[in-house]
């Protein structure tokens, strides 16, 4: 994605630990710039949750200026302004934070460890607050720049809006929870959230991966400039009740779908429907065969196991329960490993790429989906619905369903283009002039630039359509072009796909002599997921019927 406007593709990375979001800059040519840090305007890490970073991070800063003050450091000076800007940056920022009430506040309960016991299972949970981060930039209030919506390790998605510029982004350090007609947007867990268009309405809605394997989406009912989510649909069942999905195979078998879906929302067959593609993660083994004698050992070496287990979950972090939790975790590590060799061909933790078609559903708009995997054939390609933008409908679509109405139809193999001059039975001299395209399952045009979106930048050609009146024709009003539908990679950019129209009214002014010809100029370039066609245009002469 280009995440700064300049023309060149950007990486943008979350992190599990410490939670950070990261942009690595595009340099062109396939080179990239070093890992920075994306910061908010108060040098927090811009993280999900920024109040329990911030307040860590300035105890961290205060910490090391003490140590240097007690080692008898030359740089006192140094440490003084390190304690500053430790304050300015971290409990400016928390007291600003802990000032207000607001339950969609991230941690609202801040405070200066300075001033308070910071104890160590507190300075853990600051620590660990923002750990898992899943980002996704999108353009959240329509006004030309990129906002960042970040999913959590605990399940819930959170916005860092951007108040500066494409360019130029400049992050409060608020962070908003998501919340939808159901109440706070979350999952089980491990919330990976991606922005695309899921039933073709024009707004991009919220698919969400989860820690235990599921996959649903939030419908987007609400305004380009104002998103508003509804209830949770699932899309893929979970398969686990936890992060941890373990999976016992025998050897040549495949295994299943596991846990921690990381998603990916594309049109993977090139059939007009958005499909799933998800990483998981497993804890897979392989068996062998056992005696009846070593199925007795393997169970009774495996109740000590889940005996030591159960040992573990009451224990603390600190003090005596602490140095005894790290015992028993050394201990069960050992058991554990001793017990796989002897037991299994193979024990491993495993992520596998699976791929989910979408097929069209009976009955409502929004398909079902189906399990494969990336390697095995396709299913066989589903016909896209009716584009859901009314303005790029036909009025007469029942009458003329397809490119039907022109004796020809001109273009490329990708996408046909047909025009015809319809007169009005009721006024002689009022005409109508209809354009037409039909885009091939995959490929799309980029909608007639509106003003208010990045077509231009976008490097893409927008689609135009001119044209040259014979003497006594003139237009009547403005041409209806097909608003277009936004494109679910870049977001601002939109794209017509399937089918569309425009519409110009006519009116005969004088009696023309002999036929008359209305030439219609086509500029246009046709794009699929991975390239552009080069820019073409269609000159279509149309005579005017008498």
């Amino acid at each position: 994605m280009d995440f700064d406007k300049d023309g060149i593709t950007d990486i943008i990375s979350g992190s599990y630990d410490p939670g950070d979001i990261y942009l690595i800059r595009g340099l062109g040519k396939g080179e990239y710039a070093a890992v920075e840090s994306i910061l908010d305007e108060a040098g927090v890490p811009l993280v999900h949750h920024p109040v329990p970073m911030a307040r860590y991070t300035a105890w961290q800063k205060k910490q090391a200026a003490a140590e240097g003050e007690s080692n008898g450091d030359d740089a006192d000076d140094d440490a003084e302004d390190d304690e500053v800007d430790s304050d300015e940056a971290g409990s400016g920022a928390i007291d600003e934070a802990g000032g207000d009430a607001d339950p969609k506040r991230a941690d609202a309960e801040a405070g200066d460890p300075a001033e308070n016991a910071y104890t160590d299972d507190e300075q853990i949970q600051d620590r660990v607050a923002s750990f898992g981060s899943w980002p996704e930039a999108i353009d959240w209030d329509n006004d030309g720049d990129l906002d960042l919506l970040i999913g959590s390790f605990g399940g819930e998605v959170w916005l860092r809006t951007n108040v500066g510029e494409r360019s130029k982004p400049v992050f409060p350090h608020d962070s908003v929870r998501l919340e939808g007609d159901g109440g706070p947007i979350k999952v089980h867990g491990h919330a990976d959230p991606v922005a695309a268009d899921w039933d073709h309405d024009g707004l991009w809605d919220l698919v969400v991966g989860s820690d235990v394997g599921q996959v649903g989406w939030y419908r987007n009912l609400g305004k380009p400039s104002e998103p508003r989510f509804g209830l949770f649909e699932e899309l893929v069942p979970a398969v686990a009740g936890m992060k941890f999905f373990p999976q016992t195979i025998a050897p040549g078998e495949l295994p299943k779908p596991g846990a921690r879906k990381q998603i990916c929302v594309v049109d993977y067959n090139g059939d007009g429907w958005l499909d799933l593609i998800a990483g998981d993660h497993s804890d897979l083994k392989v068996t062998r065969e056992l005696t009846d004698e070593e199925v007795a050992e393997q169970d009774a070496e495996q109740k000590v196991i889940d005996e030591l287990a159960g040992e573990l979950k009451p224990l603390g972090y600190e003090g005596e329960e602490g140095k005894r939790r790290q015992a028993l975790m050394t201990r069960l590590f050992e058991l554990d490993d001793a017990f796989n060799k002897k037991y299994f061909v193979e024990a491993r933790t495993a992520s596998f790429v699976w791929l989910y078609l979408r097929q069209p559903g009976e009955g409502g708009d929004v398909p079902s989906s189906t399990e494969t995997q990336p390697e095995t054939e396709n299913a066989p390609d589903g016909s896209r619905p009716a584009d859901g933008d009314t303005d790029s409908r036909d009025a007469e679509q029942g009458e003329n369903d397809r490119l039907t109405f022109a004796a020809e139809s001109f273009g490329p193999e990708q996408v046909q283009f047909a025009v015809r001059i319809v007169p009005d039975p009721d006024d002689p001299a009022a005409l109508r002039l209809d354009v037409r395209a039909e885009l091939k399952g995959g490929w799309h045009l980029c909608a007639p630039s509106s003003g208010t979106d990045d077509s231009a930048d976008s490097g893409n050609q927008s689609t135009t359509v001119l044209l040259k009146l014979p003497d006594g024709f003139a237009t009547v009003g403005a041409m209806q072009c097909p608003a277009g539908e936004p494109d679910p990679h870049t977001r601002r950019t939109r794209i017509i796909a399937g089918r569309a129209a425009w519409q110009q009214a006519l009116r005969r002014e004088a009696v023309s002599d002999g036929e008359a010809t209305v030439v219609v100029t086509i500029g246009f370039q046709v794009c699929n997921d991975q390239f552009c066609l080069p820019a073409d245009t269609l000159t279509i002469p149309v005579t005017i019927p008498d």
